[in-house]
């Protein structure tokens, strides 16, 4: 999370996350896109790109399409 928008990115601590997860995302697609960009470190942009023909077996599947630099699909 960048601080001001601009500078060194700032690290979320484990009650700030709770807080994030509890009081300030209140839809379920807000939660899970998140999550999503938590877990994966995956840009917003390609967690939207996500369909559920990417998600196989607890693995998803970031294709090369979606992906910023379209160098390989990412798993």
């Amino acid at each position: 999370m960048k601080v001001r928008g601009n500078g060194q990115g700032k690290v979320l601590t484990a009650d700030e996350l709770r807080r994030l997860f509890t009081d300030g995302l209140n839809s379920p697609r807000d939660r899970a896109l998140f999550a999503i960009c938590l877990f994966t470190g995956c840009r917003v942009s390609e967690a939207l790109a996500l369909q559920t023909t990417d998600i196989k077996s607890g693995t998803l599947t970031f294709r090369k399409s979606t992906t910023k630099g379209k160098l390989k699909t990412r798993v």
